[in-house]
């Protein structure tokens, strides 16, 4: 089965003076899907949205930047408690056209940071796709993000390194 996935360009974490800034990537086996609705999920104790830019406008129908409580507890982590919401949806079914592609930049307020994840889920993907969000681990320390996929894998990628 093909799959959608989501997850953080590491590259593109920039945190300084309050704020942490990141990019959300879309690949997928199949780059002609008919869209995605994506829920991104933080801990609102420790992140406020600041701001979303550089919105993939391709197909969009939707990016709000005013965060919905996750009573629902969408991402299965009850340690995040608010989430914005995007959503693209195609027609033609040639969503979004290539991949790797960069859907949005998101700007976090992060005066309370600590250590925190950021998760992903959808609330609709693409028919005959899985959706896969790989988390990712912002901490105030100068240590470099970890990320996990939606089956609780880890991935660092300087393990080994000294």
């Amino acid at each position: 089965m093909s799959q959608q996935n989501i997850y953080v360009d590491l590259n593109s974490i920039q945190s300084g003076e309050g704020i942490t800034e990141l990019t959300v990537v879309y690949d997928a086996t199949d780059v002609e899907a008919s869209g995605l609705g994506l829920r991104i999920h933080y801990d609102s104790s420790q992140l406020s949205v600041n701001g979303i830019s550089n919105i993939l406008q391709s197909d969009l129908v939707f990016a709000y930047d005013t965060p919905s409580s996750d009573s629902q507890d969408f991402d299965n982590d009850v340690t995040t408690d608010q989430y914005i919401n995007l959503g693209w949806a195609s027609l033609y079914g040639d969503w979004p056209g290539s991949a790797p592609i960069n859907l949005v930049t998101i700007s976090f307020a992060d005066a309370n940071l600590a250590e925190t994840t950021v998760n992903f889920s959808a609330s609709s993907h693409a028919v005959g796709y899985d959706f896969v969000g790989q988390s990712v681990q912002l901490s105030a320390e100068e240590t470099p993000p970890v990320f996990t996929s939606s089956d609780n894998a880890s991935v660092d990628e300087n393990a080994g390194e000294s």
